[in-house]
């Protein structure tokens, strides 16, 4: 049996990823007692940057559909089960 994973649950449990990822390199920069914002690499920021908006338009679209977050986070929901057919 597969359970289809609700949009607005996937959208909390990446926006929850993104930010405990975010505080966790922090934390370990801080013990080291550097600056831990020099630490991040660009592609680092840029991909939790795309994991904080698509989780963001997934939790939008699972309110509600109208908005243009909820619409983004339509087409994301979309594609993920168009993926899971294949």
């Amino acid at each position: 049996m597969i359970r289809r994973k609700r949009p607005l649950r996937m959208g909390v449990c990446l926006l929850v990823l993104a930010v405990a990822s975010l505080l966790v390199g922090l934390l370990s920069g801080f013990e080291a007692g550097g600056r831990s914002y020099e630490n991040y690499g660009f592609l680092h920021v840029l991909g939790i940057g795309v994991v904080l908006l698509v989780g963001s338009a997934l939790v939008g679209y699972g309110i509600s559909s109208k908005s243009p977050m909820g619409k983004l986070g339509r087409s994301v929901y979309r594609v993920y089960l168009r993926s899971k057919r294949r």
